[in-house]
């Protein structure tokens, strides 16, 4: 079982559409996959139309349940273990960054486990850094995000006296605009980028309203709009991904 955190300082990156395109795509070729939410604000609980009221990742992280089995809500778009209001409170009760990596060795029978952290830095997304055999950065072609490249990978150095074999799967462009100032940043974050040990993706996710449009549907983007760039973009994505951190091409085709 693989664990994926989906992680950037950043707001407006994308980040929760990303890890349910990710699932979404993983599922589709094959793959069990479970989805965590270390988000307060519930935002990928909410699009998976997850009860958010019901026990979750809160009752993980306190050890407040009998059967990991009881946390899991299985929604139409896949697994997922739900964030509440109540991880505003986490933070300070988190003793050790280990928490959630010990919390999960209870889950069973998925290959994936796909984990999505609020913007910024905190002892959850700390938690979530440690559990990880690897990030995915989503980010934008733009200045901001390219001066967030060094946080991110001091962060990441930061944990590894808690998570020797953390890297930095790849940074994922997302809400990209094919014009000359976005190739421009594209290639300076590429170039970054590799200064610090990582990749980009080759596939960058185009601005598509259909990722907004099916959220307030609860479907994914391959079920609601299976023609749209977006679906296309993470199509792609998918497939360079799993290549990477699977080894192999992807086991079946996104139509």
């Amino acid at each position: 079982m693989k664990i994926v955190t989906i992680t950037n300082r950043k707001g407006g990156t994308a980040k929760t559409e990303t890890a349910r395109a990710l699932a979404g795509g993983f599922i589709l070729n094959g793959y069990k996959v479970l989805l965590i939410d270390l988000d307060a604000q519930r935002n990928l609980s909410l699009t998976m139309q997850a009860n958010t009221e019901a026990k979750g990742v809160y009752n993980l992280l306190m050890g407040d349940f009998e059967k990991v089995a009881e946390l899991i809500q299985k929604t139409p778009q896949g697994d997922i273990i739900a964030a509440s209001e109540l991880l505003y409170t986490v933070d300070k009760k988190i003793a050790t960054p280990f928490i959630l990596k010990e919390k999960l060795k209870a889950v069973k029978g998925y290959d994936y486990i796909i984990i999505d952290t609020a913007p910024g830095f905190n002892a959850l997304t700390a938690a979530a850094m440690v559990t990880a055999d690897g990030l995915i950065i989503p980010t934008q072609a733009d200045l901001y995000s390219l001066s967030a490249l060094k946080e991110i990978r001091e962060e990441t150095e930061s944990l590894k006296e808690y998570n020797k074999g953390l890297k930095i799967y790849g940074l994922c462009i997302t809400r990209y605009a094919n014009n000359r100032i976005s190739r421009d940043m594209k290639a300076s974050l590429e170039a970054a980028a590799q200064l610090i040990g990582a990749k980009v993706y080759k596939t960058s996710i185009r601005e598509c309203v259909a990722v907004k449009e099916a959220a307030t549907t609860g479907k994914s983007i391959f079920d609601y709009a299976p023609k749209s760039n977006a679906a296309k973009d993470y199509t792609e994505l998918v497939a360079e991904i799993l290549g990477d951190i699977a080894g192999q091409i992807t086991k079946g085709k996104i139509t």
